[in-house]
């Protein structure tokens, strides 16, 4: 339908949204981009997770898995762009089945560096209930900084150094205020 192929192209644009303005910073030597992967076959993984007692199998393919290096750390951003169509009970089990396959290992073989999920929306009320499925969901505690959570419209092409900026939020209820995404 013409309403779901131009969500579709909304959320390819905000995905390559991303990738350029990590190109630009690359550029300008604020970081490294070493890898951008967004292939479903390149990024594709699953892990279990536990409702209602029973086992049950999540596939999650992020929309895209990033490393960079900033000031000589590598860092592994495994990235959500939500266009504010999945229902917050469908991303609580992806933020569950995430957890799990960070725990077991899974999100580490993506790349041999330290791994956040990254969550962009489109805004500040979404970002809110994102942030609160993600603190919610089964599977253990939801205090650590596994889930970080951006604005789409907190940085663009123009000003990419935005991204750089204080700009994210996490699923440590401790975190108060925006936060930069790298700390340099």
């Amino acid at each position: 339908s013409e309403r779901r192929s131009g969500l579709f192209l909304d959320h390819t644009l905000a995905r390559n949204m991303l990738y350029v303005v990590l190109e630009l910073l690359h550029r300008r030597g604020r970081l490294r981009l070493l890898s951008w992967r967004h292939a479903p076959d390149d990024v594709g993984l699953s892990a279990m997770i536990v409702e209602d007692g029973l086992q049950c199998r999540i596939p999650l393919v992020p929309d895209a898995v990033i490393v960079v290096r900033v000031d000589g750390v590598d860092e592994l951003l495994v990235v959500e762009v939500d266009m504010g169509t999945v229902a917050p009970v469908r991303m609580q089990r992806k933020y569950a089945a995430y957890w799990k396959a960070w725990r077991t290992g899974k999100l580490a073989r993506l790349a041999p560096a330290p791994v956040r999920v990254l969550t962009l929306t489109t805004t500040p009320s979404r970002l809110a209930r994102l942030r609160l499925a993600s603190m919610s969901s089964p599977e253990g505690d939801r205090t650590s900084r596994l889930f970080w959570f951006a604005p789409l419209d907190g940085f663009g092409i123009a000003e990419p150094e935005k991204l750089l900026a204080p700009i994210c939020s996490t699923s440590d209820p401790a975190d108060q205020h925006p936060l930069p995404l790298f700390t340099s």
